[in-house]
């Protein structure tokens, strides 16, 4: 039995593959994307809720909130890792400035707060110094507003995971 593709000039052959593949990659980040739209998410520290976009891919967590014109005050992105170890941040392609909440075993550990936006090669770099679980990204001056502290409790409140 002879396939549809059996005669066909390869510039066309390859043509139908590349179109294919960039379907598929093209898909896959469209997904990606849209998790980071719809926050179903919350975390809770001293009785405040905010809302979080969920970071827990390679990918989300390297385009974070690059590139977003703003995110509403009381909402997030929370990068979750596959394991506890010391994270470093960058400011890339910002446009507005954040607070930085690092946390190990629910409780917060260390916070960067009022950080500039940078460009696509950023000079600055934050670490996290001490192994974490989670970062929490949230719009500068929350951590100050809502006093937010070393040493907070933070709970999550996951409702759906995508």
């Amino acid at each position: 039995m002879k396939n549809n593709l059996e005669g066909m000039p390869r510039g066309i052959k390859l043509g139908l593959i590349f179109i294919g593949l960039t379907l598929v990659i093209g898909l896959f980040f469209w997904q990606e994307q849209s998790r980071l739209k719809n926050p179903t998410n919350f975390v809770t520290i001293n009785g405040l809720n905010i809302n979080v976009q969920m970071a827990d891919t390679d990918y989300l967590r390297y385009q974070g909130l690059s590139g977003q014109k703003n995110i509403c005050e009381l909402c997030s992105m929370l990068f979750i890792f596959p394991q506890r170890q010391v994270e470093t941040m960058v400011m890339r392609n910002m446009n507005f400035p954040l607070d930085i909440i690092y946390i190990d075993n629910n409780k917060i550990i260390k916070i960067d707060a009022n950080l500039l936006p940078e460009g696509a090669n950023p000079i600055y770099t934050y670490s996290s110094e001490l192994p974490v679980d989670y970062i929490l990204e949230v719009n500068s001056g929350v951590t100050d507003k809502y006093n937010i502290n070393v040493g907070d409790e933070v709970i999550f409140n996951f409702q759906n995971k995508n």
